[in-house]
């Protein structure tokens, strides 16, 4: 398990002569954001349920983000929290029940949060525009994108900030049932999105993974360099 070093948090810099002697875990005890932004995601496929089988112009109007976005502000968020199948939800919610907690305990809560919303929009809207933009500019067809919904952008924002982070921690990736190191894991996923976006029917949003993996990154990169300034470190337990 990851731990951190943390006597001088609030502080911006160790006295001098400082030596590391002590860690804690760095997973907190009730990962409260994590459950919270979990408990919502399950709420909202609940409610696309409900919406859909009332109306289907209020469903792609609510929950999907499509282009035009700017006009219906509120998909940013909803298509974040909003999923496509109960299988769609499930794994990414196994997914962010796995690597939530030790960012959000690293991070703090309310970091935490901001990150997931921002990263789930950002990525959103990557999906929406820039497959057109790529076949505009190459002349081949990356498809276009009439809607988008999924946690994923933003699940693969808080593995990025894993990734530089937790380089060494241990996860598996299927179909291989083997225990590999995070930095594996992002190089097979990069790999795997970007042959997915090559194939405009794939029916994945292989540039909104893409797009939240590249924020998260350089999210992590932030906080590893304030942890540094601050005398901090992490280490693998």
């Amino acid at each position: 398990m990851p731990i951190v070093d943390p006597p001088f948090k609030r502080q911006t810099e160790p006295p001098p002569g400082y030596t590391f002697s002590y860690s804690q875990p760095v997973r907190p005890a009730q990962p409260k954001a994590t459950y919270t932004l979990l408990g919502l995601m399950a709420g909202t496929y609940i409610l696309e349920l409900v919406v859909a089988g009332l109306s289907q112009e209020w469903f792609e109007l609510v929950f999907p983000i499509s282009y035009g976005w700017w006009l219906h502000p509120w998909q940013l968020v909803t298509s974040t929290f909003s999923h496509a199948s109960l299988t769609h939800l499930f794994f990414n919610g196994l997914f962010f029940y796995f690597f939530g907690p030790n960012i959000e305990g690293i991070i703090g809560r309310r970091r935490f949060v901001v990150l997931f919303l921002v990263t789930g929009a950002i990525s959103g809207v990557v999906q929406v525009h820039l497959p057109a933009i790529l076949t505009n500019l190459s002349g081949y067809d990356f498809g276009s994108s009439a809607g988008a919904l999924g946690a994923s952008g933003a699940l693969m924002g808080v593995f990025g900030v894993s990734l530089i982070l937790l380089p060494n921690s241990k996860m598996i990736v299927f179909p291989i049932f083997v225990p590999v190191p995070l930095w594996v894991g992002g190089i097979f996923f990069v790999l795997l999105d970007l042959v997915g976006a090559l194939n405009p029917n794939s029916g994945v949003g292989n540039f909104a993974h893409l797009a939240g993996l590249a924020l998260g990154i350089l999210y992590g990169l932030q906080v590893k360099e304030g942890l540094r300034r601050r005398g901090l470190k992490i280490v693998h337990g």
